[in-house]
């Protein structure tokens, strides 16, 4: 492993590794092209994302936290440890919203960076973003619609093509899927046939807000008699959408909305 002149000129501020850390530098150096130790971790954004406000604020947190700062290099053939003062990093942001399968595209390249080796003596984390879509939409349905929905599909010719892909099976996945977007049933919404039995919503264009965080609290009192005690948990939340009227485009009869609800039936 190659030295740099930077590590070698602060050579008093490097430490020896811990037994923990010997075994595993002695496993990685026994297989040298097998990332052994790498762990990968994937985490879903929703909603809209400043791409030069997320890399400020991952910096910031390199930047506190020494253990992202910590290098490791060999000094008289044996390894040794620092914490750098400062550690530039690029957070990159990969768009694969115009691709035919964003989703998958994603867990490849997660999978093939996560095969990738590091090298020690410049960083022991890797990050980027990877960009999916625009926005995020959901359908919202009555469970009650499911059974319509199994039903529809689009006459072509004397065939028809599926507009709605059930969950698991051929789409493997947990939740069912109408014109690409999911499919959720939630118990808030109206019974089938009324307005707001099936409901179109952009996750990313409602603004939620919360006061406190959870609050607990405990008494022996309530149940006292019983020799029990009772423990309460609040969690205040509130949100609205940030749309107040629907928009119409320039030279377009069609209003658009992030929140649609079909009519009754």
């Amino acid at each position: 492993m190659n030295v740099t002149s930077h590590h070698l000129a602060a050579e008093c501020a490097s430490a020896s590794l811990t037994v923990s850390q010997q075994r595993i530098w002695t496993g990685q150096m026994l297989n040298p092209d097998k990332p052994l130790y790498n762990m990968a971790m994937a985490f879903q954004i929703e909603g809209k994302i400043d791409v030069s406000l997320f890399s400020l604020a991952f910096q910031k947190l390199i930047d506190e936290h020494d253990a992202l700062r910590t290098i490791f290099f060999e000094r008289d053939g044996l390894p040794v440890q620092r914490v750098v003062d400062q550690l530039p990093f690029d957070t990159r942001c990969i768009d694969l919203s115009d691709v035919p399968s964003p989703a998958e595209s994603a867990d490849r390249l997660l999978k093939e960076r996560a095969r990738e080796q590091f090298l020690l003596h410049k960083q022991l984390f890797d990050s980027a973003l990877y960009k999916l879509r625009d926005e995020l939409y959901v359908w919202f349905i009555n469970q009650d619609v499911m059974p319509q929905l199994i039903q529809m599909n689009l006459g072509v010719g004397t065939g028809g093509a599926l507009t709605f892909m059930p969950p698991g099976g051929l789409s493997g996945s947990p939740y069912g899927s109408l014109f690409g977007r999911p499919v959720i049933e939630i118990e808030h919404a109206d019974t089938v046939g009324d307005v707001g039995d099936i409901n179109l919503v952009a996750l990313s264009e409602y603004q939620m807000i919360e006061k406190g965080g959870v609050q607990s609290a405990s008494s022996i009192h309530v149940r006292f008699v019983y020799d029990e005690s009772v423990f309460r948990f609040v969690y205040r939340v509130d949100g609205q959408p940030k749309w107040n009227l629907p928009l119409t485009p320039y030279q377009s009869a069609l209003p658009q909305s992030p929140f649609v609800v079909l009519e009754a039936r």
